[in-house]
């Protein structure tokens, strides 16, 4: 998306929120206490809303539990209320805020659609607060494995990058003054596991941090067997760890990998057995998109919908693939593609939401020009990991 009126590109909708301080759940239910999960970090939920008379009886996740009756005797002018609860009670609910004097999608949300668009301007708006969906940061490029599609593209790094625990911490601390809550952050490589401060990288993320996070996550290629203090901190910061199965390219890796998950089960780490059929190729080297028209590419980008940003040297980067590019010298960083952290201010968090959520000057990202896109719309499968032969200096 390109913007039009910087800083004010979300006016529309976020003029709504101003003064709307107070968030009420309607269901006091599984899908409510999901939904607080997303948004305590505001500090605003006054009241679950549930027509159950015992649970009116006690607190849920902490906060009152009120009746709808009691509900729609509050006034409207300071409050949002989204709906968390089943699809066969979501009409009903929804035809009886309409007739109060509700509006769908000013002062009442669907679950999912609230936390899947308004949520990060609703934070910005009502509370002065940055939420992102996801983030990412990469300590190191390097690998043991050198995957022909490797997303990271590392068969084209000609250095590899390895930051040292004081540059990490720096990026973070930058990150985390910038970004009041993350979804998904996540630590990836390269092999997050070869790097040797690992450990203390989460630990330090998690002692100063993990407030801020909801799921905090590492991502490896199951090759590795990690330490002993490494599985220890994945335990007590409570890091969700996906890891990959690249079993059916390289056989030689099972007992690895099945050892990897004896010990996590053995450290009750919490895991995603994360096997997938085939890969897709952004294809750098032979994709030419220099035909299209402006118009074009932002079209392009914005149905890319690439879901992750990478942070680093106190920048955020629209794509995080092409970051991974520029690191790969297979693309040049232009101020179009990235978000300097370290010039925020109170007057331009507006900004770094509209950027996150897919605002440039340009409406895309220089690599849309090279790249065949995220798996939205990119139509070149290849086989999980292929392995190349590395080049002998």
């Amino acid at each position: 998306m390109k913007w039009t009126n910087r800083g004010h590109q979300l006016d529309y909708i976020g003029n709504h929120f101003v003064n709307r301080n107070k968030i009420y759940i309607y269901g006091a239910g599984k899908l409510g206490a999901e939904l607080f999960s997303y948004v305590k970090f505001l500090d605003c939920v006054e009241a679950f809303v549930d027509a159950d008379e015992e649970k009116q009886k006690d607190d849920y996740c902490g906060v009152k539990v009120i009746s709808p009756e009691a509900f729609l005797k509050l006034p409207k002018d300071d409050q949002i209320v989204i709906l968390a609860v089943s699809m066969k009670n979501m009409d009903y609910i929804s035809t009886r805020l309409l007739r109060a004097g509700y509006l769908e999608c000013i002062n009442f949300f669907t679950i999912h659609r609230f936390i899947d668009y308004y949520l990060p301007i609703y934070s910005v708006y009502a509370k002065d607060k940055v939420f992102f969906y996801s983030g990412a940061t990469m300590p190191s490029t390097v690998c043991n494995l050198n995957c022909k599609s490797c997303l990271n593209f590392n068969p084209q790094i000609k250095k590899h990058i390895t930051k040292s625990i004081e540059e990490m911490k720096k990026d973070i601390d930058c990150y985390f003054n910038c970004v009041d809550y993350t979804v998904r952050f996540q630590i990836c490589g390269g092999e997050p596991v070869l790097y040797p401060q690992l450990a203390d990288l989460l630990i330090y993320i998690g002692e100063n941090y993990r407030s801020k996070i909801r799921t905090f996550e590492i991502v490896t290629n199951g090759t590795i067997v990690p330490s002993e203090k490494l599985c220890q901190a994945l335990k007590k910061y409570d890091v969700l760890v996906y890891l990959d199965d690249y079993t059916e390219a390289l056989p030689e890796k099972k007992h690895i990998r099945a050892t990897i998950m004896d010990k996590f089960h053995h450290f009750d780490i919490s895991f995603v057995d994360n096997k997938v059929d085939v890969w897709f190729d952004l294809c750098p080297m032979t994709t030419d998109n220099s035909y299209m028209s402006e118009e074009e590419l932002i079209d392009y980008h914005d149905a890319c919908q690439i879901p992750w940003i990478e942070f680093r040297d106190g920048k955020i980067y629209n794509c995080n693939f092409s970051s991974f590019a520029m690191k790969a010298g297979l693309n040049v960083e232009s101020e179009n593609d990235y978000f300097d952290l370290r010039n925020i201010t109170s007057e331009n968090k507006k900004e770094l939401v509209e950027f996150r959520m897919g605002y440039t000057e340009n409406g895309y990202v220089d690599f849309c020009r090279r790249c065949a896109g995220w798996c939205t719309i990119n139509k070149k499968p290849v086989p999980v990991a292929k392995q190349l032969k590395r080049n002998k200096d």
